[in-house]
């Protein structure tokens, strides 16, 4: 049982990354009708800023991680403006292909600028904390704290400010937010920044769960952050933040020694595309209610 606690323990964390950088996705397709396949190379923008700033600059971790989730922000923010207003017009497929692009050519810059040598955060990945039933590094009980703060809050944000509620009422029905006085240009600029920062500040907690990252950081994890929107019901954004958490539950869990003598680590992208290929045979439009309700 104890093992069987340390896995669900893993599987909070690997879900919490998930969701976070599932959520933008999610919101992005919802308002927007863009399906960002950017956001994968987005995470290591964040995970690269944040690095400079944690062990090029020696700032405090989790400054280094607001610090890099808002460097993504920026960036998110910028490349609508530059490019993907421009196609605003084109067909959702169009608009795919031009966030893919994006998305290499953002990778391929921080190859030019950082790399391709593996980073590390400044941070004791021997270090570990006995709780009794279960033993968790300092790595894992970052990305915890860090996962409840982040994921509470967003919640939040969306429930409660003036801002989220625009959002909610884009998802809904954009023409009719608009005529009802939401100013729509205004929002978008709003829903880029929030995404591309919830990406950023996944992609630091991945880095650093991983101990060692490169900038295909967030391409390996992409095909998981649309099967999390998709399991939450595409365009619902509440259902993406629990169905980030169960796909990370489901993906560790099994691997338990007392499952059938447990699946090997090596099929979780297994297990991940099973869940998904279940869910679009069941359930097409969810788990939490129709397609494109926020």
């Amino acid at each position: 049982m104890d093992e069987l606690l340390q896995l669900f323990i893993n599987g909070l964390v690997t879900g919490s990354i998930i969701t976070l950088g599932a959520v933008g996705i999610s919101l992005a397709l919802s308002t927007l009708d863009i399906g960002s396949l950017t956001h994968g190379d987005y995470m290591a923008v964040g995970a690269f800023s944040a690095y400079f700033f944690n062990a090029g600059l020696g700032m405090n971790v989790l400054v280094a991680f607001a610090l890099g989730a808002a460097v993504t922000g920026v960036l998110g923010v910028l490349a609508d403006k530059v490019l993907l207003q421009r196609f605003s017009r084109r067909s959702p497929d169009s608009l795919i292909i031009v966030t893919l692009g994006l998305g290499l050519c953002i990778r391929a810059m921080i190859y030019l600028t950082a790399g391709s040598k593996p980073r590390q955060f400044d941070v004791s990945v021997t270090q570990v904390f006995d709780l009794g039933v279960v033993r968790i590094s300092l790595p894992y009980l970052i990305n915890l704290v860090v996962a409840v703060t982040a994921i509470v809050a967003v919640a939040l944000f969306l429930s409660r400010t003036k801002v989220g509620k625009h959002m909610r009422a884009m998802s809904n029905d954009r023409d009719l937010a608009s005529i009802a006085g939401i100013d729509t240009d205004r929002m978008r600029v709003y829903i880029w920044l929030f995404a591309a920062c919830l990406a950023g500040l996944a992609g630091s907690m991945l880095g650093l769960v991983q101990a060692v990252f490169t900038p295909e950081l967030g391409w390996n994890v992409l095909f998981l952050l649309f099967t999390a929107v998709i399991l939450g019901g595409i365009g619902n954004v509440y259902g993406t933040l629990l169905g980030g958490m169960l796909l990370g539950l489901a993906i560790e869990i099994p691997t338990w020694s007392g499952f059938f003598g447990g699946v090997p680590s090596i099929y979780k992208p297994v297990l991940a595309f099973g869940i998904l290929l279940l869910l679009l045979t069941v359930r097409p439009n969810g788990l939490f209610g129709k397609a494109r309700l926020l």
